[in-house]
């Protein structure tokens, strides 16, 4: 849940920074940052004592579980950085849901075996699933951002009929 407060709010100071004038013009445009230092602090988390915790969410028969929570902390910290760039956004955006769709059977089934993380406010496992839910909106809306670079010339090439 604090990873859903900081997004939050972070995302309110942004938007109201970008309507001073901000570069932050937009909800998506102040949704990106955020989200990023999500991904890169929850993926950093996966190397702590944290990833034992998420190891325990693999189900037993599944070998080696510790070096699946690294290799999913190092997508996390990859991906999560590289939302901040409008070239890669998209497909960081597409590594980062494919990855919360693999890990959706893991949230039910730790939710259903009572797992928790540690931390000081353990998400209840009733909000695991529509969390990572909200997670792929989240990812799936800015990752279609089309929008051209500032600065960049609109494309003039003529539309083929």
């Amino acid at each position: 849940m604090i990873p859903l407060l900081g997004v939050v709010v972070g995302t309110v100071l942004l938007r109201l920074l970008g309507a001073t004038g901000g570069p932050w013009r937009s909800w998506r445009a102040a949704l990106v940052p955020p989200l990023s230092v999500m991904y890169v602090l929850t993926g950093a988390a996966h190397f702590t004592p944290v990833g034992e915790d998420l190891a325990r969410f693999i189900p037993s028969g599944v070998p080696h579980p510790r070096v699946l929570v690294l290799l999913a902390g190092a997508i996390q910290i990859g991906a999560g950085a590289a939302l901040l760039s409008r070239r890669w956004r998209a497909v960081a955006a597409g590594c980062l849901i494919v990855l919360l769709l693999v890990k959706l059977p893991l949230n039910w089934f730790g939710a259903s075996q009572g797992h928790m993380v540690r931390g000081p406010w353990p998400t209840p496992p009733i909000l695991r699933v529509p969390l990572v839910l909200l997670w792929i909106v989240a990812l799936a809306w800015i990752g279609r951002d089309r929008q051209p670079p500032a600065g960049a010339e609109a494309d003039s090439t003529p539309s083929r009929r």
